[in-house]
């Protein structure tokens, strides 16, 4: 099983390339025109895409613990 990344906008694209370079499947919020999208928005679309949210906004941890 593997894990299907939905990239948050704060994440470096080196980073996003490093790991679609390796095989996994990365969809960026700027793909997805959630560029501007509030976290609560990026985590609640990430949901919807079966998605697991990689941010490195230290922001991010509280809306996803609510």
């Amino acid at each position: 099983m593997s894990l299907n990344f939905y990239m948050d906008h704060n994440v470096h694209g080196a980073i996003v390339q490093g790991l679609r370079d390796r095989g996994v499947d990365c969809l960026t919020a700027l793909e997805d025109s959630m560029a501007e999208a509030a976290d609560d928005s990026i985590l609640q679309r990430a949901m919807e895409l079966n998605r697991v949210v990689f941010s490195q906004d230290t922001d991010f941890l509280i809306i996803s613990t609510q």
